[in-house]
């Protein structure tokens, strides 16, 4: 008879009232605490307390880190918690790209293993809107980083491109990655980006020998010495998280598309700029090609191909010139009109690259920017008693 008798509920029990009556009148912050703390425990009429208590004034939400405890309840798997703190956060299944908190939550759970409560957010638009070529890329990122490959399984279950995610593997310098990939998971040595760019390039690039010789024993073939075009105009960035999330977003795909290394901190503030701008980082040609970094089968490196009226303004002449920065050219040879030459002669000037086939008239308007800019930068002497 007593295995038949129903369970009570928690709810109904004096211990979890008289717990929501000692934790309502409770400060903000302390009641934030205090759900951290349940959360860690695990027990869910605990936990469900706390909310409860919170509910009771619902005005205390906007005084809690609501992204943090979702996160961290996200990270420990407890997907009870986290499917009612979506609820009441106004994040409801069916949502075709999540606000930011769910996609953190989303990414924290993959690289935790916690693929039921992964799934749960997912089902909440995390982590599957499109990125490029439709992979999940800031926690892609992060599972190759951090050598996570059940994480990586899963997001490959998800629909991540395997190939695209070992060329990642040899962007990030992760052996573990890349053989997991390639011997338990079939990725292809071979797999080009739609710039033609391949793994073993990718591993030239990153100076790893290590990477080269292991891709040439799997059978990867020699990387050509032709022109490898790398453009990225605002079709790539399509549905992209790329301004909102700039800090997420933007190293994965300047990783795929422009073929950069290293993202330094003038590369980070040019692209936060043009972001920012109508332009979108779509510098094009007037017969609808790209603007284009490339180099040529003698070792020539360049920005932009023939005398072509090229479409771009100042913040997406900085991001170019700081993008050839960060690929540690020194040097560069540019083309297009006199009005786009002299935008990118006079970033090149402010950042310490050298241009060397173009020099601007003296009387052009970037000479005497510069002139004016240098002489704002020149120390004042002493002046007279």
């Amino acid at each position: 008879m007593a295995a038949n008798t129903p369970k009570k509920d928690m709810k109904d029990t004096l211990r979890y009232k008289h717990m929501v009556a000692r934790l309502q009148n409770l400060l903000p912050h302390q009641k934030e605490a205090a759900l951290l703390q349940e959360i860690s425990k695990g027990l869910q009429w605990r936990i469900d307390a706390v909310i409860e208590a919170v509910e009771k004034k619902p005005d205390d939400w906007q005084l809690i880190d609501t992204a943090g405890v979702l996160k961290h309840a996200a990270m420990l798997g407890r997907l009870g918690t986290v499917e009612k703190l979506c609820d009441l956060f106004g994040y409801p299944a069916g949502t075709p790209v999540a606000p930011q908190p769910i996609d953190v939550a989303f990414q924290t759970a993959v690289l935790h293993g916690r693929f039921r409560t992964a799934d749960a957010l997912a089902a909440r638009g995390a982590g599957m809107h499109p990125v490029s070529n439709g992979s999940p890329l800031p926690p892609l990122l992060q599972a190759v980083l951090q050598e996570q490959t059940r994480s990586i399984d899963y997001l490959i279950k998800k629909g991540t491109d395997k190939d695209f995610l070992a060329y990642l593997a040899v962007g990030a310098n992760s052996m573990k990655s890349l053989q997991h990939l390639v011997e338990k998971r079939g990725a292809d040595v071979n797999y080009r980006t739609a710039s033609g760019d391949t793994p073993l390039d990718m591993a030239s690039r990153v100076n790893n020998p290590i990477l080269k010789q292991y891709l040439i024993e799997r059978g990867a073939k020699a990387p050509q010495l032709l022109e490898k075009p790398v453009a990225l105009g605002t079709a790539a960035l399509h549905g992209t998280t790329f301004e909102t999330n700039f800090d997420t977003a933007y190293l994965p795909i300047i990783l795929k598309a422009w073929q950069v290394p290293v993202i330094s901190k003038e590369l980070k503030n040019a692209l936060t700029a043009v972001a920012k701008t109508e332009s979108g980082l779509d510098f094009t040609l007037t017969n609808g090609r790209k603007m284009e970094w490339a180099e040529n089968k003698n070792g020539t490196e360049f920005i932009g191909r023939g005398n072509r009226a090229i479409q771009f303004d100042t913040s997406d002449a900085r991001a170019m010139v700081a993008a050839s920065k960060s690929r540690g050219w020194s040097e560069i040879n540019v083309h297009g009109d006199d009005t786009q030459r002299q935008k990118l002669w006079l970033e090149a000037k402010r950042q310490g690259l050298r241009i060397a086939n173009y020099v601007p008239p003296n009387d052009s308007d970037a000479v005497k920017i510069w002139a004016a800019e240098q002489a704002v930068k020149k120390p004042q002497g002493p002046r007279p008693n």
